[in-house]
């Protein structure tokens, strides 16, 4: 047993575990890192560092605050939503906002 993810180790471990069973979604990735009775906050953010670096940012699902659109964000800056033309922006931390 890998155990909660209460300590560094576990959490690494839980994580890894997780970001290999599941290394082309990062969705499912993450959803299976945070899907436990154990420390699920953390588990669930070091598989989406994981996921996020090997994947690439275009993985990560990213929906319209506006409208809840998929968007397919391939880098950071400004852009509008396809569907109800909201202006947004794209950061390097990954962060949309409103513009």
């Amino acid at each position: 047993m890998i155990g909660g993810g209460w300590v560094g180790e576990e959490a690494l471990g839980i994580a890894v575990f997780c970001a290999l069973r599941f290394c082309d979604n990062w969705k499912a990735g993450v959803l299976a890192a945070v899907n436990h009775g154990g420390d699920s906050d953390s588990t669930g953010s070091i598989a989406g560092a994981i996921l996020g670096t090997l994947l690439g940012v275009q993985a990560i699902p990213i929906n319209c605050p506006s409208c809840g659109k998929r968007l397919n964000v391939p880098r950071q800056g400004k852009f509008a939503c396809p569907v109800c033309r909201v202006g947004m922006s794209f950061d390097r931390e990954g962060k949309v906002a409103l513009v």
